[in-house]
């Protein structure tokens, strides 16, 4: 809990997470509104058709953050399209409820669909430079699930008791306060400047989204992420026309029980959000993705076999509490294996999965709805989320094994004022770029007027400090010198010699520079550091 507490004293994290929980809000109370209104309106057919146009719409949005989001800020492509989707949202319900033709009303929302598709990405893209520890990324991931399980759980309630008061376009006009509250929140946000790549040239869709699905199928274990991904969207999609007919075909319960039914499911959401908090951890992040997309599997086997209201609540808890895990662990571990353009990419091609196999899921449960039953369809469904999964347990578990806790010398480097403030990309690349340096007692370092190339952090071992003959305080571990002759372009200003046998990490000129001069806070408290000490006679 204690990475939770430093995690919401970043502002930043906290407008984009806020910003997600309203986003949600607005999707999820959306998609009810315009599930019910398209089922009125056409039935089960016109619910399919615009499941497929969201997979369609959903494709649109996952090209343009695989193509803009290493092109143009970040923060301000999550505020154009959160300001378009308020726009689209809001034409929406004001046509619906004018009485315009359900494939108009239907086209607009689906638009907004594919914009809403932009915001995770950009979200697990944006989060690894809004923090500064692994644990602190995985735990905001965690809060990303736990947000979007709590508007699950809000979005669709409210949708619900519109549904029971009023009809399908006032809910649908209601929803689209929601993403206008979530435009205000993200006003604010702010990256840091380390983010912004330079354009890389013109944007070309396909061949941006293409790069995303190899960085995902290449990771580790080989087409693993793919699979999973690909199973679990899948499942996702065929439960959102599946729920609806379970509410009306089986449950008896009508048309705003699929509010209900979508509610509990947050409601499980939300309280995986709070387990994972204290759960997931950096060293079980593949089990937990495997054991998520297992309790999809489970969970639809349990609607299929017992389709009565208290098994099916029980069922779709389950679900949440799996897709929380499966998310947070997801999300995580992509942005830990992938680096740079290839995050933002590879989260795309995620988003991108999500909704060609929703679709593709919704369009299969609606021919086996036809042809069968619901309860044959949603069998159907778990089996091919539960099998897969289960195929890919032990290789991400290997997984786990294999990706290597934070070293010693990140926390050395995050002790230090003048890095403690970095983005956890910048860290894990110094870290990356750290040698280690032995050094017996009495070997002397360097020497007063001596070129100044390394930066030193002392990891263990005492050393003296000597500035025109005189002693000055010693050194211990935590402490850094050389700060001085690299800032300033000079030469050394003390000698320094290993007092006992001594170890340091050492980082060479480029690097901190590049780290210290790219970063106004890291600039100022090595500038104020470098100055005391000069001031103090005590400069290296």
């Amino acid at each position: 809990m204690g990475v939770l507490r430093d995690l919401v004293r970043l502002p930043d994290v906290r407008r984009i997470e806020v910003a997600w929980a309203l986003s949600v809000l607005g999707w999820t109370s959306t998609a009810v509104a315009i599930l019910v209104f398209a089922y009125l309106e056409g039935g089960t057919p016109l619910v399919a058709v615009y499941s497929v146009g969201r997979a369609l719409s959903g494709t649109a949005g996952s090209m343009l953050v695989s193509s803009l989001a290493d092109r143009m800020p970040r923060e301000r492509l999550l505020l154009l399209t959160t300001v378009a989707r308020t726009l689209l949202t809001g034409a929406g319900g004001w046509l619906a409820m004018s009485g315009g033709p359900a494939a108009a009303v239907v086209a607009l929302v689906l638009v907004a669909d594919g914009l809403a598709a932009t915001f995770r990405p950009l979200q697990a893209a944006a989060l690894p430079w809004l923090v500064q520890t692994p644990a602190q990324l995985a735990t905001a991931n965690v809060a990303a699930t736990l947000m979007e399980n709590t508007g699950s759980l809000i979005g669709p309630a409210l949708a619900g008791l519109t549904l029971a008061v009023a009809d399908a376009p006032v809910a649908l006009a209601m929803s689209a306060a929601f993403p206008l509250f979530a435009t205000l929140t993200l006003v604010r946000l702010r990256m840091p400047e380390e983010a912004r790549s330079e354009p890389t040239g013109s944007p070309r869709l396909v061949r941006d989204l293409t790069s995303g699905v190899s960085t995902l199928f290449r990771l580790p274990p080989t087409g693993g992420f793919v699979v999973l991904v690909v199973v679990q969207t899948f499942a996702r999609g065929a439960l959102m026309v599946g729920l609806v007919a379970l509410a009306y075909d089986e449950l008896g319960l009508g048309g705003q029980a699929v509010g209900t039914l979508n509610a509990v499911m947050g409601l499980g959401g939300l309280l995986g959000g709070l387990i994972g908090v204290r759960l997931l951890r950096t060293t079980n992040l593949g089990r937990s993705f495997t054991c998520g997309v297992v309790g999809w599997g489970v969970a639809l086997t349990l609607l299929a076999l017992w389709p009565v209201v208290g098994i099916s609540f029980a069922a779709l808890m389950l679900l949440g509490v799996s897709n929380a895990f499966e998310d947070a662990s997801c999300f995580t571990l992509i942005a830990r294996l992938a680096t740079g353009i290839s995050v933002a990419r590879a989260m795309g091609a995620i988003e991108l999965l999500v909704v060609v196999c929703g679709g593709i899921g919704s369009l299969a449960v609606t021919v086996l709805i036809n042809v069968y039953d619901v309860r044959v369809a949603l069998g159907v469904v778990g089996a091919v989320a539960l099998l897969p999964a289960l195929v890919y347990a032990v290789p991400f578990r290997r997984l786990d094994r294999s990706l290597p806790a934070p070293g010693p010398e990140v926390e050395l480097l995050r002790g230090l004022p003048m890095f403690a403030g970095l983005p956890m990309p910048v860290v894990d690349q110094l870290a990356a770029e750290l040698e280690p340096r032995h050094y017996a007692a009495q070997a002397v370092l360097f020497g007063q007027g001596d070129p100044g190339s390394m930066f030193h952090v002392i990891a263990s071992g005492r050393a003296d400090v000597v500035v025109d003959h005189e002693p000055r305080p010693a050194l211990g571990p935590g402490d850094c010198f050389g700060e001085i002759a690299l800032l300033r372009d000079g030469t050394r200003t003390a000698t320094i010699t290993a007092r006992t046998d001594l170890t340091t990490y050492t980082l060479p000129r480029e690097a901190f520079l590049r780290a210290v001069l790219g970063n106004r806070s890291s600039h100022n408290f090595a500038t104020a550091l470098a100055d005391r000490r000069f001031g103090a006679g005590t400069a290296r």
